[in-house]
């Protein structure tokens, strides 16, 4: 596995299925891609660590990164709108992209510092992934479907393409019985 946080995440973002999957988690359950990220990377939460975690990131979260989502997601269709300002606002719109994905690391950053203070030796492992993954869930409006259950094994079979397949299969078992819960 990667070491850095950032490193893991793009390698991860990479494979086959993952961008899709996140695309999907974050839309239809409000999921945080990097959070989803950092509870494959980050090995088994600690006692509380999970609230602590979302209190310290919701400012950034909510003001910075999902603030430049917006604008970019906003500026899109206003492409066909003004067409003879398309090609401005179209640089404009990479710009905010640029910015958010800029955001995007820094909040890598802080999740990485977080792990710093709250690790335990525990490594990552499928398990570790799925167990901080259930705890996230939990937290957050919408409750998973079917889809997004099929997104989460697509990101813990890419994040863990390396580990013992027995590991990765016992570990997805765990995730499906969020259906069942």
């Amino acid at each position: 596995m990667p070491t850095t946080l950032w490193d893991f995440s793009l390698e991860t973002y990479r494979r086959p299925g993952v961008e899709e999957a996140c695309w999907k988690l974050q839309d239809e359950l409000g999921a945080d891609v990097n959070m989803l990220f950092y509870c494959c990377w980050r090995g088994e939460f600690v006692a509380g660590e999970m609230g602590a975690l979302l209190a310290e990131l919701a400012p950034w979260q909510d003001g910075v990164v999902r603030g430049l989502r917006t604008v970019r997601r906003t500026l899109k269709p206003m492409l066909a709108e003004l067409r003879d300002l398309s090609e401005p606002v179209a640089g404009l719109r990479r710009k905010v992209a640029a910015l958010e994905l800029e955001a995007e690391k820094l909040q890598q950053d802080m999740l990485t510092r977080h792990a710093e203070e709250y690790a335990k030796d525990a490594p990552p492992s499928p398990h570790a992934a799925v167990q901080n993954l259930k705890q996230y869930l939990r937290c957050l409006t919408n409750a998973p479907d079917r889809n997004a259950v099929n997104g989460l094994e697509t990101l813990i079979e890419a994040a863990f393409s390396n580990a013992p397949r027995g590991d990765v299969k016992a570990a997805l078992a765990v995730l499906n019985q969020i259906m069942e819960t």
